[in-house]
């Protein structure tokens, strides 16, 4: 499940990594982009792509077991008491949600959106089934299915058409979203709670000086509930981004965080990765513009998840790339991945950076790390990585059947053109 858990904390607090970890395998995944993390469950790895496929992986090895060819992705897909949930949208904008066995890819069932429609959340709790629809006219809806039978429980419209991240807990559903006009940038950003039963709003959080950062997921821990906004110009003036703690019960603010720094505007806050009593969030900053050196970068802050009080703070280095996604926690470690290919690791503790590693050759890191069983996944433009322990006990490393094919066949032509200019020497061509 997309953020971890139905909460979005973006924590495995189980699972470690080698303390110098390397590509155990990689692969190409078609030629449409990957911008939704995998998902991993049973030693299965579960990739949406925008080539329209659900791609089915072996863990261990990289290995395609099967694919599902359902339309463009619009949310990563949830495994759920022994079926696969994808929600896509085809080219002519026709959505739809479909349930396929885990083992084999066979379609269970496919319950229809409609046109121009597009299943942008899907979280699946207590036999229901929670989902949005982004139109490209009108305002957002979101649908609560029964998990059996597929009946309509409830829909709720929202005041805003693109909608961001279900979370559900306790009952309780939250959404954010935002209305995204014909021209400029996006506004009127709100958070939502709704009843799970009946789909009433029990309350509503207007976020005034700022707009939400395009993705973010609202994150719930310890009855707050954490989500980032973005910075923009009104009227010449630059208005600053906050990070939000909001009551999960009555939707009053209870904190909220702003980085000041000299000629530096924070760009946005990202949605957190909260345990222990911390909340760790990246802000993208940049240097004011028309100022010397402009430059772009990230911050790593810890935050007192209960006060917003900062505990440490860490710049990524800027050659690196700004982080476009959520932090993910696992380990006692904190994993970014940044826009130029890089995944680096910082000590949830100390903030000391434990290790970098460059898996995109240059290329964006598509969604935030996923970290379970001894490995992590992340992916980037159509391809991806599983990154951990470099061998499987006898010091090789492992290739998916694709990439072990380019080798042998590399080898091959190698060995042919070495004989060739064997045969030629022997024979007094050379």
């Amino acid at each position: 499940m997309e953020g971890h858990d139905p909460q979005h904390t973006n924590v495995n607090a189980g699972v470690t990594l080698p303390p110098t970890p390397a590509i155990r395998w990689y692969r190409a995944l078609g030629l449409g982009g990957i911008w939704v993390s995998p998902v991993t469950e049973d030693g299965i790895v579960y990739v949406s792509s925008h080539d329209g496929y659900l791609y089915a992986l072996d863990a261990p090895t990289g290995r395609r077991l099967w694919r599902f060819r359902g339309g463009g992705a619009c949310a990563a897909p949830a495994v759920v008491d022994g079926a696969v949930y994808l929600s896509s949208v085809y080219l002519n904008g026709d959505g739809s949600l479909y349930a396929l066995d885990p083992t084999t890819g066979r379609l269970l069932w496919e319950y229809g959106l409609g046109h121009n429609s597009c299943w942008q959340l899907l979280a699946v709790v207590d036999g229901a089934i929670y989902a949005g629809e982004s139109p490209t006219e009108g305002d957002g809806r979101i649908y609560a299915l029964d998990r059996t039978t597929r009946e309509l429980i409830w829909t709720f419209e929202t005041e805003n058409n693109i909608l961001h991240c279900l979370t559900t807990d306790n009952g309780t559903v939250y959404v954010s979203s935002e209305e995204q006009p014909p021209y400029g940038l996006p506004e009127n950003a709100r958070l939502y709670a709704l009843d799970a039963q009946d789909g009433h709003q029990m309350w509503e959080f207007e976020i005034e000086e700022e707009w939400t950062y395009h993705g973010a997921c609202p994150v719930l821990s310890g009855g707050l509930l954490y989500i980032g906004s973005s910075g923009r110009y009104e009227q010449g003036n630059w208005l600053s981004p906050y990070l939000y703690a909001v009551d999960a019960t009555t939707g009053e603010v209870r904190w909220r965080f702003h980085a000041e720094d000299e000629a530096v505007e924070t760009w946005s806050f990202l949605s957190p990765a909260v345990t222990d009593g911390i909340a760790y969030v990246v802000a993208r900053k940049t240097t004011v513009p028309g100022t010397d050196d402009f430059e772009r970068w990230s911050t790593v802050y810890a935050l007192d998840a209960f006060t917003g009080d900062v505990l440490w703070s860490s710049q990524v280095n800027s050659g690196y790339g700004v982080i476009q996604f959520p932090p993910t926690v696992a380990g006692g470690q904190v994993y970014v991945g940044t826009e130029l290919g890089w995944v680096a690791a910082f000590d949830a503790v100390t903030s000391e950076q434990v290790w970098e590693l460059n898996v995109g050759n240059g290329n964006h890191i598509g969604n935030s790390p996923v970290v379970v069983d001894g490995a992590m996944y992340v992916v980037s433009v159509n391809q991806i990585y599983a990154i951990g322990s470099p061998t499987n006990g006898d010091g090789k490393l492992w290739w998916p059947c694709g990439g072990a094919l380019v080798v042998a066949w590399g080898m091959m032509i190698l060995i042919l053109k070495l004989a060739a200019w064997i045969t030629q020497s022997r024979l007094g061509v050379l």
